[in-house]
């Protein structure tokens, strides 16, 4: 963690911004140090929960699915707040965008 929080710093030192994704285990202990979250699959999996510190601070949290109904994963990003896209397993172009509310 301390060699992460480090690079975090360099990295906003710099003018950039660091984002972690998935490692959701980690979101408690980088939250202060990360912009933005990308998660693969937390609908699917059930662990979205994980994400809620980013949420509850108004970080970005950008979730891709690769299964499911879009009506229904669109619905559940919406509640949780996240934006979200349903692409194919091979992340060729297009896909379903869940809009943002």
């Amino acid at each position: 963690m301390a060699f992460d929080r480090w690079l975090f710093d360099e990295v906003h030192r710099a003018g950039m911004a660091v984002g972690l994704k998935n490692g959701l285990d980690l979101v408690a202990e980088l939250i202060d140090w990360v912009d933005f979250q990308v998660n693969e699959e937390c609908i699917e999996q059930g662990t979205c929960e994980a994400l809620a510190p980013f949420v509850e601070a108004d970080e970005p949290v950008w979730s891709i699915e690769y299964a499911g109904d879009p009506e229904v994963v669109c619905a559940d990003a919406a509640e949780l707040g996240l934006a979200t896209v349903i692409k194919d397993l091979d992340l060729g172009p297009g896909g379903t965008a869940c809009p943002v509310s």
